[in-house]
């Protein structure tokens, strides 16, 4: 009876087991390598690629009339696994006996489909999928990203312009023909024919290749150019970008600030940064007496605090934590060429319908841990947070000024965070400017919130009309005391009080605003 019973437990062990390596199989995989995090998920033929940061493939469909067997997967994080694929170097003179050398190598992790056991000789065969860029927040599909069949590599190429990263997904079969589809603004399809032998392995290599020198296009193009230098300033080696792209700026959808941040902060590590463009011009045979005539009205900086609206302290060496202060009503701001430490930041808030969406790039792949605390109206109800897409709920602070999210995020190359979030009542910063008075300023001496009453107190000029602007989402102004509503657009509300009369020159108004 025990040997009975042990043998039963053995037996529901194993089926236990058994479950659980099937249950492993379909579920998400995720192989994390040297620069590039690949997820895998499987559902019977069906795969779905997640190539973070930028790159998501769905439904890849292996098609074939007759009876195709399951596809083996292999994975690996070591480069010298696929030695075969997207190698090459190409190497082109000119009139001019310029040498440009072209070449690709393989980054880990990468992620192999392999058919095998096909069932007839010389078939007609297929394969198909979609790429996804709808978690890019790309701007400009035909700008930002490009995607083609390199027949030399056998391997279609997806290219980030902007962000220098590029994906291959190479083949061993011979490829026949091969279209691109666009479905939707962020969806394209891809078909490829193609034939192969009888039990011939055909394998599917998905990777993140790394460019070497130039890209293929600047061969072709250096020709046509190089009778020409101030083209190859422009259009190839493009100093000027260079050099714009890495001074700091702010963008903001605040016209005020957008031309105090947007103005050139060209200085003494700028002109030194440009000069080395010119030495290595020379190299090419091409020489430049002085290309910018600096001013010195160029190198003044203007006198907004910064740090009213970003606040970047450094933790330790490889931890900072960002907070952001964006006026409520902002749809979009983009901060360019942050440097803290030995790092280099752009980010980019974007406000979506129900969501604010985060957007963090770096230029080299090293680990930066970001403790990121961007500030929300009192009032602001969140939901489940996605990083990178995977959901997160935070946790919630409640300040003095805001209520502040907690999100804890790795930045290696590109981290996308998505922050849900309804409701919301909030000042917005003054546009209009109010002269002092008797060295008496306008000012918000406090603002809270408690049960569904936006209290604010304003200080200024006795006698004397002041407005402000209020954010409101997804709340109804019940009523107002000591000020009116002047005018309603959307979500914005432009309110109106009056000052007292004072013996101090100056007096507060108490202003109650339910919402519900």
């Amino acid at each position: 009876m025990k040997n009975l019973k042990c043998y039963l437990i053995a037996c529901l062990l194993a089926f236990a087991f058994s479950n659980c390596l099937k249950a492993e199989t379909n579920n998400a995989q995720f192989i994390l390598g040297e620069y590039a995090e690949i997820g895998l998920q499987k559902s019977n033929s069906l795969y779905s690629l997640y190539l973070f940061p930028l790159l998501k493939i769905d439904s890849f469909n292996f098609n074939k009339a007759g009876k195709v067997k399951e596809p083996e997967l292999y994975s690996s994080t070591d480069k010298s696994d696929f030695p075969n694929y997207f190698s090459r170097a190409i190497k082109k003179k000119n009139e001019t006996q310029y040498l440009e050398t072209i070449s690709y190598e393989v980054e880990s992790p990468t992620v192999c489909l392999s058919y095998v056991n096909l069932l007839s000789d010389a078939a007609d065969c297929a394969f198909s999928f979609e790429i996804d860029l709808s978690f890019l927040n790309v701007e400009s599909l035909e700008k930002e990203v490009q995607y083609s069949f390199d027949r030399s590599l056998n391997a279609i190429l997806i290219n980030f312009l902007k962000y220098q990263k590029s994906y291959a997904i190479g083949t061993n079969a011979a490829v026949k023909d091969l279209k691109f589809e666009k479905k939707e603004s962020d969806l394209i399809e891809v078909v490829c024919n193609f034939k192969c032998s009888e039990n011939e392995a055909v394998n599917f290599v998905f990777t993140q290749l790394n460019f070497y020198e130039n890209l293929i296009q600047s061969i072709e193009n250096f020709n046509n150019l190089i009778s020409d230098p101030e083209i190859i300033i422009e259009n190839t080696s493009n100093y000027w970008k260079a050099l714009l792209d890495s001074s700091l700026s702010l963008i903001t959808p605040d016209p005020i600030l957008n031309r105090l941040w947007s103005e050139k902060i060209i200085s003494e590590k700028f002109n030194s940064f440009l000069k080395k463009k010119i030495e290595k011009a020379k190299d090419l045979n091409i020489n430049y007496e002085s290309i910018v005539q600096v001013k010195e009205s160029d190198s003044t900086r203007n006198s907004l605090n910064f740090n009213k609206l970003i606040n970047i302290d450094s933790i330790a060496e490889y931890n900072i934590k960002i907070s952001t202060f964006f006026p409520a009503n902002w749809d979009s701001t983009i901060l360019k060429n942050y440097e803290i430490a030995n790092h280099k930041i752009f980010m980019k808030m974007l406000r979506l319908p129900e969501r604010t969406r985060f957007y963090f790039e770096k230029a080299d792949t090293s680990h930066l841990k970001i403790d990121l605390e961007p500030l929300y109206p009192f009032g602001t109800v969140f939901g489940t947070a996605m990083i990178n897409g995977i959901p997160y709920k935070a946790k919630i602070e409640e300040t003095e000024n805001a209520l502040v999210p907690k999100l804890p995020i790795i930045l290696r190359a590109v981290t996308v965070v998505d922050v849900y979030h309804t409701k919301g009542i909030s000042l917005l910063p003054l546009q209009k400017f109010y002269a002092f008075k008797d060295d008496f300023p306008y000012k918000i001496i406090s603002t809270s919130f408690n049960e569904n009453i936006y209290s604010i107190i304003v200080e200024g000029a006795e006698n004397s009309n002041f407005e402000f602007e209020l954010y409101c989402k997804d709340f109804e102004i019940e009523s107002i005391e000591n000020a009116t509503i002047k005018k309603q657009q959307d979500e914005n509300y432009i309110i109106e009080l009056r000052f007292p009369k004072s013996k101090q020159n100056f007096s507060q108004v108490f202003i109650e605003i339910k919402v519900k």
